[in-house]
Protein backbone atom coordinates (compact mmCIF):
# COMPACT_ATOMS: atom_id res chain seq x y z
CA UNK A 1 0.00 0.00 0.00
CA UNK A 2 0.98 3.58 -0.50
CA UNK A 3 0.88 4.32 3.26
CA UNK A 4 3.34 1.52 3.96
CA UNK A 5 5.65 2.68 1.17
CA UNK A 6 5.48 6.24 2.52
CA UNK A 7 6.27 5.12 6.09
CA UNK A 8 9.12 2.91 4.87
CA UNK A 9 10.54 5.80 2.87
CA UNK A 10 10.28 8.10 5.94
CA UNK A 11 11.99 5.51 8.17
CA UNK A 12 14.81 5.08 5.65
CA UNK A 13 15.37 8.83 5.53
CA UNK A 14 15.19 9.03 9.34
CA UNK A 15 17.71 6.17 9.66
CA UNK A 16 20.07 7.93 7.24
CA UNK A 17 19.77 11.17 9.21
CA UNK A 18 20.45 9.37 12.52
CA UNK A 19 23.50 7.68 10.99
CA UNK A 20 24.70 11.06 9.73
CA UNK A 21 24.24 12.62 13.20
CA UNK A 22 26.10 9.69 14.79
CA UNK A 23 29.02 10.11 12.37
CA UNK A 24 29.13 13.83 13.07
CA UNK A 25 29.22 13.15 16.83
CA UNK A 26 32.12 10.70 16.37
CA UNK A 27 34.04 13.22 14.26
CA UNK A 28 33.42 15.97 16.82
CA UNK A 29 34.71 13.71 19.59
CA UNK A 30 37.88 12.96 17.58
CA UNK A 31 38.38 16.66 16.88
CA UNK A 32 38.12 17.43 20.61
CA UNK A 33 40.72 14.76 21.38
CA UNK A 34 43.06 16.24 18.77
CA UNK A 35 42.57 19.71 20.21
CA UNK A 36 43.40 18.45 23.71
CA UNK A 37 46.54 16.78 22.37
CA UNK A 38 47.64 19.99 20.66
CA UNK A 39 46.96 22.05 23.78
CA UNK A 40 48.94 19.59 25.88
CA UNK A 41 51.85 19.81 23.46
CA UNK A 42 51.80 23.61 23.66
CA UNK A 43 51.66 23.45 27.47
CA UNK A 44 54.66 21.09 27.50
CA UNK A 45 56.63 23.53 25.35
CA UNK A 46 55.70 26.49 27.55
CA UNK A 47 56.56 24.66 30.78
CA UNK A 48 59.83 23.29 29.40
CA UNK A 49 60.83 26.82 28.39
CA UNK A 50 59.88 28.10 31.85
CA UNK A 51 61.98 25.38 33.52
CA UNK A 52 64.91 26.31 31.29
CA UNK A 53 64.46 30.00 32.11
CA UNK A 54 64.15 29.31 35.85
CA UNK A 55 67.34 27.26 35.94
CA UNK A 56 69.20 29.79 33.80
CA UNK A 57 68.14 32.68 36.05
CA UNK A 58 69.12 30.75 39.19
CA UNK A 59 72.48 29.89 37.60
CA UNK A 60 73.16 33.50 36.64
CA UNK A 61 72.29 34.62 40.16
CA UNK A 62 74.71 32.09 41.64
CA UNK A 63 77.41 33.04 39.13
CA UNK A 64 77.20 36.74 39.93
CA UNK A 65 76.87 36.04 43.66
CA UNK A 66 80.00 33.87 43.47
CA UNK A 67 82.10 36.78 42.28
CA UNK A 68 80.44 39.72 43.99
CA UNK A 69 78.91 38.22 47.17
CA UNK A 70 76.22 40.84 46.75
CA UNK A 71 73.12 39.73 48.70
CA UNK A 72 70.51 40.77 46.10
CA UNK A 73 71.84 38.02 43.85
CA UNK A 74 71.39 35.51 46.65
CA UNK A 75 67.81 36.77 46.91
CA UNK A 76 67.38 36.28 43.15
CA UNK A 77 68.58 32.71 43.55
CA UNK A 78 66.12 32.21 46.40
CA UNK A 79 63.36 33.57 44.16
CA UNK A 80 64.08 31.41 41.10
CA UNK A 81 64.77 28.07 42.80
CA UNK A 82 61.19 27.55 44.12
CA UNK A 83 59.81 28.64 40.73
CA UNK A 84 62.01 25.99 39.13
CA UNK A 85 60.62 23.33 41.46
CA UNK A 86 57.01 24.47 40.88
CA UNK A 87 57.35 24.51 37.10
CA UNK A 88 59.04 21.10 37.07
CA UNK A 89 56.28 19.68 39.29
CA UNK A 90 53.67 21.11 36.90
CA UNK A 91 55.47 19.52 33.95
CA UNK A 92 55.53 16.16 35.73
CA UNK A 93 51.82 16.47 36.53
CA UNK A 94 51.00 17.28 32.92
CA UNK A 95 52.97 14.31 31.59
CA UNK A 96 52.25 11.76 34.33
CA UNK A 97 50.10 9.57 32.05
CA UNK A 98 52.36 9.75 29.00
CA UNK A 99 54.44 6.55 29.03
CA UNK A 100 56.46 7.48 25.93
CA UNK A 101 57.79 10.72 27.42
CA UNK A 102 58.37 9.37 30.97
CA UNK A 103 62.02 8.28 30.42
CA UNK A 104 62.91 11.68 28.96
CA UNK A 105 61.07 13.47 31.75
CA UNK A 106 62.83 11.36 34.38
CA UNK A 107 66.21 12.21 32.85
CA UNK A 108 65.30 15.91 32.75
CA UNK A 109 64.30 15.77 36.40
CA UNK A 110 67.56 14.01 37.33
CA UNK A 111 69.61 16.64 35.50
CA UNK A 112 67.72 19.45 37.19
CA UNK A 113 68.18 17.85 40.61
CA UNK A 114 71.93 17.49 39.99
CA UNK A 115 72.10 21.06 38.69
CA UNK A 116 70.22 22.38 41.72
CA UNK A 117 72.55 20.44 44.01
CA UNK A 118 75.51 22.10 42.28
CA UNK A 119 73.89 25.51 42.76
CA UNK A 120 73.25 24.78 46.44
CA UNK A 121 76.81 23.52 46.85
CA UNK A 122 78.17 26.71 45.27
CA UNK A 123 76.09 28.89 47.58
CA UNK A 124 77.05 26.93 50.70
CA UNK A 125 80.75 27.00 49.75
CA UNK A 126 80.59 30.79 49.53
CA UNK A 127 78.70 31.22 52.78
CA UNK A 128 80.75 28.73 54.78
CA UNK A 129 82.83 30.54 57.40
CA UNK A 130 86.54 29.93 57.51
CA UNK A 131 88.53 29.05 54.43
CA UNK A 132 87.65 31.12 51.39
CA UNK A 133 87.54 28.20 48.98
CA UNK A 134 84.32 29.37 47.36
CA UNK A 135 85.92 32.12 45.28
CA UNK A 136 89.05 30.12 44.44
CA UNK A 137 86.95 27.28 43.02
CA UNK A 138 84.47 29.61 41.34
CA UNK A 139 85.78 29.16 37.76
CA UNK A 140 85.59 25.37 38.08
CA UNK A 141 82.08 25.53 39.56
CA UNK A 142 80.89 27.95 36.88
CA UNK A 143 82.28 25.69 34.16
CA UNK A 144 80.44 22.72 35.67
CA UNK A 145 77.32 24.82 36.00
CA UNK A 146 77.49 25.87 32.36
CA UNK A 147 77.79 22.22 31.31
CA UNK A 148 74.84 21.28 33.53
CA UNK A 149 72.73 24.10 32.17
CA UNK A 150 73.50 22.99 28.60
CA UNK A 151 72.67 19.35 29.47
CA UNK A 152 69.34 20.49 30.93
CA UNK A 153 68.60 22.57 27.84
CA UNK A 154 69.36 19.57 25.57
CA UNK A 155 67.06 17.20 27.47
CA UNK A 156 64.26 19.79 27.63
CA UNK A 157 64.60 20.30 23.86
CA UNK A 158 64.35 16.54 23.42
CA UNK A 159 61.25 16.53 25.64
CA UNK A 160 59.49 19.22 23.61
CA UNK A 161 60.53 17.55 20.33
CA UNK A 162 59.00 14.27 21.48
CA UNK A 163 55.83 16.07 22.53
CA UNK A 164 55.61 17.74 19.12
CA UNK A 165 56.27 14.40 17.40
CA UNK A 166 53.40 12.77 19.30
CA UNK A 167 51.16 15.69 18.39
CA UNK A 168 52.15 15.55 14.71
CA UNK A 169 51.47 11.82 14.44
CA UNK A 170 47.84 12.43 15.32
CA UNK A 171 45.28 12.79 12.54
CA UNK A 172 45.40 15.88 10.38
Amino acid sequence: KLLHKGLLFAFVILACELAFIFLLAVQLNEANKELELQLKSKQVMVLANKVDLDFTEASIAVGVYTYTKWRPYRARYDFWTPKLQEDMAELKRLLKDDAVIQPILKEADNRIVRGTMLLEDSISALERPGLDLGVSRAPLRLDMLTKRREAIRVILTELTAESRRIESTSKE
